[in-house]
């Protein structure tokens, strides 16, 4: 009988829970920003006053089960949270629909409390409760849907302006896998908890299974002037279970709980938790107490392995000491560890505990350093969530600067005495971090300031620490030498002295001065003292005479018959513009008339200042050759402009036949380099009557003899050269981190030579570009105020087509040599090359009007109507050009071919020569013997650059050598970058950039050849 009666009553129960099932359903859903449309975290959500609630996961997602028996259609469901307005809804509206997810958007609640200054009073220390334990009272959670529920306890507070430092409660069992907390605190009112009092919500774990924790309230700046509840709030469940407990006390207040958080609070009176809170108090007696930060649990390194880290001034010891101490500090860390150069060369993450710190210091310290660093992907976002960042550097660099551009609390850390501190200053403060200089404080005050939040009121002066400065003049027999050249031997120091001889540089006692001057003997001079010093050097005879003759037979010109014999001079393949008679007017009676009719010519000046020029120059656009303009042959005859134009002969204009501009550097084949600037072509009726009889031989003719070109077996500029030991080495290596190995092994002995950086460079491109681009980036770490050197970095920046950074570098040129042409043309021309192209055209028109004080343009502005046409051919619509003269708006520009060599230092010397399809030959000197002039004035107004352009030619080949005549071997030596544009102007052109070191080229070697128009 009793076993029927179980049997029944086994079926009752049963059959009741079934239909409690059937009345039980799930609310699901997800909780956003309104605005943002982020999720929120651990929202509240609940039935008011119904024991129904439940807590969002940390992406906002819920799922709240409730009795449809026990909530009604006029229950309030409740969505609240800290930051935001809450949210009631009337359970009748959802519960038609209460099977579909649903998504809630809270808005954010503007706070309007009073203003709490942090600063760093005068305080006394209080502490608030016990940890004393009753072993007779617990409070505890059981039930892990229970989240939401909160055990809380009252603290009297009878002082104002009363700050919370610290809750400690004493967790007498956790038997669970970890559960996640809230800490709430509440005003108490009526009896019972009431508003919470915090803007931001407090998050502690607890893992242990005992014991007492600890929760820091120190960084959420909580100030009180009244009694309050304290509550911790049941948020996560690690695992399937929770059997957690907190002791009771004998402290004698009110205690609460509540089963979720929307429910009802009830109260014990008389009956304490233990807990524990460290407070203070506003006091003349008191102390400063300092404000803790919240300790991150997820930490970035930036770990700046660039050149200048390897700095015999840097203490290493004294920065992993303080790293290590504060990781000890955090106990339980992630870290991601990102080293970084010129670019992001490794990133290793670590999971650190309380024994595992050596293995972060290890990888630290086993860092190779090299290249220049470049902080443009440097805490700019914050992709993997960090809660802080660690930055050690010196913030050096001509690369893109520190600027931290995301809200992410950085310690920056450098013990360099000489180090951008400002930058690294300015960086840390953007995330409410510190920066600390290691260099003048101890590794404890460091990790404080890394700890607690203080005020940082120390001021960095924007000046570097002067280097010692030798003042000087350099002087020859009787008259002071202005544009020498003086460096310190064995360094990247260089200066030159200014009009007068005078010059400044950085050097010390004991440095070797070298000096160089056009027309002089080069002087070496070991610095003594640090007094003013006068150097004197001698003329050099034979560079002297050479200057003398080029002065005297300047405008005397050597000529011959033509070339081409009887060959029609139409069929010659010159670029050329040409009016007949038929084109002339009977008006026209002046060579201004005649001259002023063809196309792209300009007449600029008046009386002796008068001159015709190309708006598209044929050969150098820059330096000043003896005469900056076209030659005017009239009859085979040839005159300067230089002259002046009132030395052209009187001539009766109605028996002109033609008149032609030769534009092309074909053109130089014909005449020489005395048609250096082109052509200005004039023949009347007594040439053309002339034509079927054999011209007489003259010496006065105008065409260039003797340039017959044979070859030799000249090799090509890829052929020549010496193959040097580290090569050698390098090619040996099997693989990639073989090659790393020897490259790093040999940094170690070898000396810091732009050379040595530039072929290693081009060695590493067969395995990895991005390390090459590092390799060579050790030459703005080592010679950051070397204009040559930068410029030969410069060049292959744009060969290797890194355009932003050579930017930068031709920057930082332009702040070094502010007085030399060429770093504005340079500057121009890579903004127009990065698409900064208003930029670039505001210089271009700056330099044609020449209107930049104290720098002369005039030996560019043929290269700069080029690089301005060829700007508006392609951006037009990009650019101020409503002010530009007519001509360089015309639409039909462009140049079959273009050449373009540059170099990296005004006194190169070399010889340029090309061979046209008739294997006929032009050669173009830049060297001290043939054009010391043209030197001297690259010299004075810093011009290195020289433009050819080869348009409607005839069909073939063209070659073109090089030969280089310095011949001393140099850490920093002399490079060319030859750029050749095809279809320059078109659509369909493009560009090519060669970088060859001059110093290679003893012998004369093929630079180039190509077949034009086959």
């Amino acid at each position: 009988m009793s076993f029927k009666i179980r049997l029944i009553l086994l079926f009752c129960l049963l059959q009741s829970i079934a239909l409690i099932s059937q009345n039980v359903v799930t609310l699901n859903g997800n909780i956003y920003d309104a605005d943002t449309k982020a999720s929120l975290p651990f929202v509240n959500i609940g039935f008011l006053n119904e024991s129904v609630g439940t807590v969002s996961d940390e992406n906002g997602r819920f799922e709240l089960k409730f009795d449809l028996t026990k909530i009604s259609n006029s229950s309030i469901l409740q969505i609240s949270y800290i930051g935001y307005n809450t949210v009631r809804i009337q359970a009748s509206s959802f519960f038609a629909s209460v099977a579909q997810e649903k998504d809630f958007f809270l808005e954010p609640a503007p706070y309007d409390l009073d203003e709490v200054v942090i600063k760093n009073d005068l305080r006394k220390e209080n502490e608030l409760g016990t940890l004393k334990l009753n072993h007779n009272r617990v409070a505890y959670w059981l039930n892990p849907e229970a989240l939401g529920g909160e055990i809380a306890t009252k603290f009297s507070i009878d002082k104002e302006k009363t700050k919370l430092h610290e809750l400690r409660f004493y967790m007498v069992k956790n038997n669970s896998s970890g559960i996640e907390a809230r800490v709430n605190v509440y005003e108490y009112k009526n009896g019972f908890p009431g508003k919470n009092l915090l803007t931001q919500n407090i998050y502690h774990t607890i893992k242990s299974a005992s014991g007492i924790e600890t929760v820091n309230l120190e960084p959420y700046n909580i100030y009180v002037d009244n009694d309050i509840v304290v509550s911790l709030e049941l948020i996560k469940v690690h695992g399937r279970f929770i059997d957690f407990e907190i002791g009771g006390s004998d402290y004698k207040t009110n205690s609460f709980s509540r089963l979720s958080n929307q429910d009802n609070w009830e109260r014990f009176p008389q009956i304490g938790i233990a807990m524990k809170l460290k407070t203070s108090y506003p006091s003349t007696n008191g102390k400063v107490i300092p404000q803790t930060r919240i300790a991150p649990k997820n930490i970035t390194i930036y770990w700046d392995a660039s050149l200048s880290m390897q700095n015999k001034d840097r203490d290493i010891k004294k920065e992993l000491d303080l790293l290590e101490k504060y990781l000890k500090e955090l106990k339980k860390v992630n870290v991601k560890i990102i080293k970084f150069t010129t670019v992001i060369l490794d990133t290793h993450d670590f999971f650190l505990t309380t024994a595992n710190y050596d293995g972060v210091i290890d990888y630290l310290e086993n860092t190779k350093y090299d290249g220049e660093a470049d902080f443009a992907d440097i805490l700019k976002t914050n992709d993997s969530k960090p809660d802080a960042a660690l930055l050690f550097s010196n913030a050096e660099t001509i690369l893109e600067p520190l600027e931290q551009t995301v809200y992410l609390p950085t310690f920056a850390i450098n013990s360099i005495p000489k180090a951008n501190h400002n930058q690294l200053q300015t960086a840390s403060f953007y995330g409410d971090g510190h920066y600390i200089n290691l260099s003048e404080t101890s590794v404890n005050k460091g990790l404080e300031m890394m700890l607690n939040e203080f005020k940082d009121d120390i001021s960095y002066d924007e000046k570097e620490p002067e280097e010692t400065l030798i003042k000087g003049r350099i002087v020859g027999d009787s008259l002071s030498i202005p544009y020498a050249s003086i460096k310190v031997k064995d360094s990247y120091k260089e200066t030159k002295s200014d009009s007068l001889g005078n010059f400044r540089i950085n050097a010390s006692a004991g440095d070797i001065l070298m000096v160089d001057a056009l027309g002089m003997w080069k002087k070496e001079l070991k610095l003594s003292n640090f007094s003013d010093i006068t150097i004197k050097l001698a003329p050099n005879s034979t560079q002297l005479n050479e200057v003398t003759l080029y002065g005297k037979t300047k405008k005397e010109v050597v000529t011959t018959m033509t070339p081409y014999g009887e060959k029609n001079v139409d069929a010659v393949g010159f670029s050329s513009s040409e009016l007949t008679q038929d084109d002339f007017a009977a008006g026209d009676i002046t060579y201004d008339d005649i001259i002023g009719r063809l196309p792209g010519v300009m007449i600029s000046g008046a009386g002796t200042s008068k001159r015709y020029s190309f708006l598209i120059n044929v050969m150098s656009t820059t330096g000043k050759y003896t005469d900056p303009n076209p030659l005017i042959v009239i009859d085979d005859m040839p005159y300067h402009q230089i002259d002046g134009l009132d030395h052209l002969p009187p001539i009766d204009f109605k028996t002109i036949v033609s008149v032609k501009a030769i534009k092309s550097v074909a053109g130089t084949n014909r005449y020489g380099g005395a048609a250096a600037y082109g052509v200005i072509e004039m023949r009347t009726e007594a040439t053309a009557q002339a034509k079927d009889t054999k011209p007489k031989k003259t010496e006065n003719s105008a065409l260039a003899k003797g340039n017959d070109y044979i070859d030799n077996g000249i090799p090509s500029i890829d052929n020549v050269g010496i193959k040097t030991s580290y090569l050698i080495q390098l090619n040996a290596a099997k693989n990639f981190e073989e090659a790393k190995q020897i490259y790093h092994n040999q940094k170690e002995n070898t000396p810091q030579s732009v050379e040595y950086y530039v072929e290693v460079s081009d060695y590493f491109k067969k395995w990895n570009n991005d390390y090459s681009y590092v390799v060579l980036s050790n030459i703005a770490a080592f010679a950051d105020e070397n204009t040559k050197a930068l410029r030969t970095l410069a060049f292959k920046l744009e060969e290797s087509e890194h355009l932003d950074t050579a930017r930068l570098i031709y920057e930082r040129i332009a702040n070094l040599r502010p007085n030399e042409a060429q770093s504005y043309l340079d500057l121009a021309n890579i903004y127009k090359v990065t698409a900064s192209y208003q930029k670039s055209m505001q210089l271009y028109k700056e330099m044609l009007s020449n209107s930049i004080p104290g720098i002369d343009f005039s030996g560019f502005q043929q290269l700069i109507v080029d690089e301005m046409r060829h700007l508006l051919a392609f951006h037009k619509s990009s650019v101020d050009f409503q002010d530009l003269p007519s001509e360089l708006l015309a639409a039909n520009f462009k140049q079959d071919l273009r050449l373009v060599f540059e170099w990296n230092d005004p006194t190169a010397e070399f010889e340029l020569q090309f061979v046209n399809p008739q294997k006929k030959f032009y050669k173009c000197s830049h060297t001290k013997f043939e054009n010391a002039e043209r030197l001297l004035d690259e010299v004075k107004n810093g011009y290195m650059t020289e433009s050819y352009i080869i348009d409607d030619e005839e069909p073939g080949e063209w070659i073109i050598n090089i030969e280089a005549l310095n011949e001393e071997p140099s850490i920093n030596p002399n490079y060319l970058k030859y750029t050749v544009y095809k279809n320059y102007g078109l659509k369909n052109e493009t560009k090519t950039v060669k970088v060859i070191k001059l110093q290679d080229i003893k012998e004369k070697a093929t630079l180039d050849k190509f077949k034009y128009k086959q």
